[in-house]
């Protein structure tokens, strides 16, 4: 079905993709891995017209083709799902899954038809969302769903997802691969591309791997194991194994009765290096209590205490003077400003720190930017480039870094390591645990559970927006799982 030969991409004196290779078959899921950086999403750029190509040959059912907008692209039959989703806040959900389906320019809009054409396709990756419903009230995990019923609705022969389950939970996740297993039945080809190794071995039946902007392996999944994928991907055995510290410290945190019209009665407390995780599916409540906690959603009831004195943040901007930090759940649009530098990035959670006379001291900004660049393992000189230029695992990084520079008493992280690579993900855990040993007090919430179990010190298991159950090492994590799905 579809055919890339020898592709090359540069930008400027930079070459991204130097000669790859791509074959993919109807009715195949092929995944495509690699670290951040590795050139993965450039190629799909190339191939949906988003990008156009240096060199090489794009073969679509044997014939050679040039597609240079994305509109071409999609009347072949190619549909992709970005990393970063593509929904347009104010309108519905059905016009978003509906957007850009042709029709003469006299013909009006019948909306309900839209609606109907919606909650159809919808009911296919087994979702009840109100077609009428504004998709910027929706959570990440359902705005995740609309983006693939809106390729399910344009009924690609070609599907391309890159990173579809960083938002979703076990259970949503296994909802999705079913949807992706009957589609593939149809024999619509896909092209899945994650940082999870699991899903691969689970869903998929070719791999193709890049490194460097290159192609370095592409075979059948079943041939390799998970540690000759990261092998291949990064050059050298990976551990994502993180030092968990020692809790010795006192009480930084305490939360008692908190509610809000989702969170009930909230009572929970956190010690100075501690790293407490949080449980619960999409809609449970997680991110809302880190953003309540963060004074970017208000509380009907309730007292925080911070460091043995009641607080109450009205703003994120009171919460960090307190020494608040919040690492949210969706980068693009709760963390980084695209078209700004790197250096301004990291440097904007302590612009107070670095001021005279209400003016930033450029020089210190620099220096301490630089130094902790090279601390986190940014590639060099790249300060003043654009952060929308990095990947999104050194994107996370720098986000983190922010904090770092800033130096905080409590550190909320919402899916920290959401559509990074395994390197990445092993440098971001390196990042917790240091700033849990300076003596941060760390709250983690995941939809990864092996995360979870893996990084923290106590879990939490909230569901309904009421913490359920507490959790100690060593984990029981088919319990933990079913007591938030309500089982237990």
């Amino acid at each position: 079905m579809l055919k890339l030969e020898k592709i090359v991409r540069r930008f400027g004196n930079v070459t991204v993709l130097d000669g790859v290779d791509l074959a993919v078959e109807p009715g195949e899921i092929h995944a495509l891995v690699g670290e951040n950086g590795a050139g993965k999403s450039t190629l799909m750029k190339v191939l949906c017209g988003a990008l156009s190509p240096s060199g090489g040959t794009i073969r679509w059912q044997g014939n050679p083709v040039q597609f240079a907008t994305p509109r071409d692209a999609r009347t072949c039959g190619i549909a992709m799902i970005h990393q970063e989703l593509a929904l347009v806040p104010e309108l519905s959900v059905a016009e978003n899954i509906c957007l850009g389906e042709p029709r003469p320019w006299w013909q009006p809009i019948h909306f309900a038809h839209l609606e109907n054409t919606a909650s159809a396709v919808l009911a296919r990756l087994g979702q009840s969302l109100d077609p009428r419903t504004p998709v910027r009230t929706l959570s990440l995990p359902q705005q995740q769903f609309v983006e693939t019923a809106r390729a399910l609705f344009q009924e690609a022969k070609l599907l391309i997802l890159d990173e579809p389950t960083a938002a979703l939970g076990a259970q949503q996740t296994e909802q999705l691969f079913a949807v992706l297993r009957r589609i593939q039945a149809g024999g619509t080809a896909i092209i899945y591309i994650s940082h999870r190794l699991e899903e691969i071995f689970a869903l998929c039946d070719q791999i193709t791997i890049l490194r460097n902007g290159r192609r370095v392996h592409s075979g059948s999944v079943k041939s390799l194991t998970m540690g000759e994928v990261v092998h291949h991907m990064v050059g050298k055995s990976v551990s994502e194994q993180c030092p968990t510290p020692t809790t010795n410290g006192a009480e930084i945190l305490r939360v008692q009765g908190l509610e809000t019209h989702s969170l009930k009665t909230i009572d929970f407390s956190l010690r100075s290096g501690e790293i407490l995780g949080i449980v619960g599916l999409a809609g449970s409540g997680r991110s809302r209590l880190l953003r309540t906690l963060f004074g970017a959603n208000p509380s009907t009831s309730g007292t925080i205490q911070l460091a043995g004195k009641v607080i109450s943040p009205r703003s994120p901007k009171e919460a960090i003077a307190l020494g608040i930090g919040l690492l949210g759940e969706d980068r693009k649009r709760q963390g980084i400003i695209p078209l700004r530098t790197v250096r301004e990035n990291m440097a904007l959670g302590s612009l107070d720190q670095r001021r005279r006379f209400g003016v930033v001291h450029a020089r210190l900004e620099k220096q301490g930017c630089e130094d902790l660049g090279k601390e986190i393992r940014l590639q060099s000189g790249c300060q003043e480039m654009a952060i929308s230029h990095l990947s999104g695992g050194n994107q996370q990084k720098v986000l983190l870094g922010r904090w770092l520079l800033r130096g905080c008493k409590v550190l909320l992280l919402d899916e920290p390591t959401r559509g990074v690579d395994i390197e990445a993900k092993s440098e971001i855990y390196q990042l917790i645990c240091r700033l849990a040993t300076s003596g941060t007090g760390v709250i983690v919430v995941s939809s990864d559970l092996s995360e979870l179990t893996q990084l923290c010190e106590r879990l939490l298991v909230l569901r309904n927006g009421k913490f359920v159950a507490e959790a100690l090492p060593p984990y029981n994590s088919p319990a933990l799982l079913a007591q938030a799905l309500g089982v237990l």
